[in-house]
């Protein structure tokens, strides 16, 4: 099979967090290294190199899916990463950092639990999503029983069901239907997985498109 060659491809800028000056997001599609302006830089560079303390939060809850509510995770260790030094004749330098938290040792404990249950869950939705795709039913629904652990919602079984097993494609979109009018469905298994719905937007690119971008 012939190799298809490699070339450039024009693209578009969707959407940036924010930008300083003159310093555009649009700039980095052009290759201008001796061009001190050809670059994109954002408005906000992190943590600010002053004597003004900074308090930021680090990710330390978990959703519980019996309970609809997020609970606090123990936390034995926390990770530094240094990613730019003052300039580049320092070296990295840290002065100081505070953690704040609960070391109610009866209150970690109980967190402790929660974390561990959820994680045994978690093992054995996993294991029922894997018999579920191998076609091993009877030992799903043996283990589904015995665990008393359903791998999600009814509705969502039941659309796994009318898509993969069926391909009853007039029902799926009936049941989609009744599922986006209860998005706390939907959510709650976005949430028990700890994924977020990926969502792209597509835009079509034809030759008038390209004109303008290289006119440009």
């Amino acid at each position: 099979m012939e190799i298809e060659r490699i070339t450039k491809l024009p693209y578009e800028i969707h959407s940036f967090s924010s930008f300083s000056s003159s310093y555009l997001p649009e700039n980095i599609r052009d290759n201008c290294p001796t061009n001190q302006i050809s670059r994109w830089s954002s408005d906000t560079n992190g943590l600010k190199n002053d004597n003004v303390p900074e308090t930021f939060d680090l990710k330390h809850k978990m959703y519980i899916e019996d309970e609809g509510v997020e609970r606090d995770i123990p936390i034995l260790y926390v990770q530094i990463v240094p990613l730019l030094s003052f300039g580049p004749s320092f070296n990295f330098s840290i002065w100081y950092v505070e953690l704040q938290g609960i070391d109610s040792e009866v209150y970690v404990i109980d967190m402790m639990k929660n974390f561990n249950d959820q994680r045994e869950k978690l093992a054995i939705r996993l294991i029922l999503k894997h018999l579920r795709d191998k076609g091993f039913m009877r030992a799903f629904k043996a283990l589904e029983i015995e665990a008393k652990i359903s791998l999600e919602d009814n509705q969502i079984t039941e659309l796994f069901h009318s898509l993969v097993e069926m391909g009853d494609f007039i029902k799926l979109k009936k049941l989609w239907k009744i599922l986006l009018k209860t998005e706390n469905i939907l959510m709650n298994t976005f949430q028990a997985k700890n994924t977020q719905p990926n969502i792209m937007k597509l835009k079509r690119i034809t030759k008038k498109t390209i004109k303008t971008m290289q006119s440009n």
